[in-house]
């Protein structure tokens, strides 16, 4: 029973982070190749930033939103999530405000 809860809350985590990348290249209109290399480097900021995945998607629409490019909407990510490490402040309070 538990490997089953385990797979299945895997494939849901999975479904997610799929979902959200696609809600993010909506708006950034990327490539294949691109979103590759967007999301190999959102996953590396969020390991950075010891932050969630889920945290690092949700900053990148954010900025992605606001009209930014690639580039800078993950520097405005990486520069987010660390203001959120170092100050304990929410994630939401980091990037929508």
């Amino acid at each position: 029973y538990n490997r089953k809860s385990s797979a299945l809350e895997l494939l849901i985590k999975n479904l997610e982070i799929e979902k959200s990348l696609t809600d993010v290249n909506r708006v950034l209109g990327l490539s294949t190749s691109g979103l590759q290399k967007f999301s190999t480097e959102l996953f590396s900021i969020s390991k950075q930033t010891a932050s969630s995945f889920d945290d690092a998607t949700k900053a990148a629409l954010e900025f992605s939103r606001q009209g930014l490019n690639t580039q800078e909407t993950l520097k405005r990510t990486a520069d987010a999530l660390t203001l959120v490490r170092l100050t304990g402040i929410s994630s939401r309070q980091a990037f929508e405000d």
